[in-house]
């Protein structure tokens, strides 16, 4: 899976689904997205 900011760990939530893990990799100092309801 390939994305960034919400709509990477968007998919990354979902694939937890049918995953045991889920690796999110960031290249910068901190994850940026919005907070989910």
């Amino acid at each position: 899976m390939i994305g960034g900011g919400n709509s990477g760990l968007e998919e990354g939530l979902f694939l937890s689904q049918f995953a045991d893990r889920i690796r999110v990799i960031e290249f910068m100092p901190e994850l940026k997205a919005s907070t989910i309801p």
